[in-house]
C-alpha cells in the first residue's frame, strides 16, 4: 500500500491517502491548479512530480521503480 500526499504551493495544505490492495485510488475532489503528487511505498522508489489540475476529473498514472540492488 502506497501513501499519496497532494499539496498546494499557495494553499500549503497536505492531504494524505493509502491506495487499495491493486495499488489504485480514487480521490473525490482534488483543487485545480498545480499540486505536488508524491508516493511513498516500503520497497520502492519515492515518487514526486508536480501536476496542472485543471478539469473535474483527470486520471494519472504513476508506475514506481524498483530501487538498484546493492550488492
Amino acid at each position: 500500500m502506497a501513501r499519496t500526499f497532494f499539496t498546494r504551493k499557495d494553499k500549503q495544505a497536505e492531504e494524505n491517502f493509502k491506495t487499495n490492495q491493486d495499488g489504485t485510488l480514487k480521490v473525490p475532489s482534488v483543487p485545480r491548479g498545480k499540486i505536488l503528487i508524491q508516493v511513498i511505498a516500503p520497497g520502492w522508489h519515492t515518487y514526486g512530480k508536480y501536476y496542472d489540475i485543471d478539469k473535474d476529473e483527470v486520471e494519472i498514472q504513476i508506475k514506481l521503480d524498483k530501487p538498484p540492488r546493492w550488492y
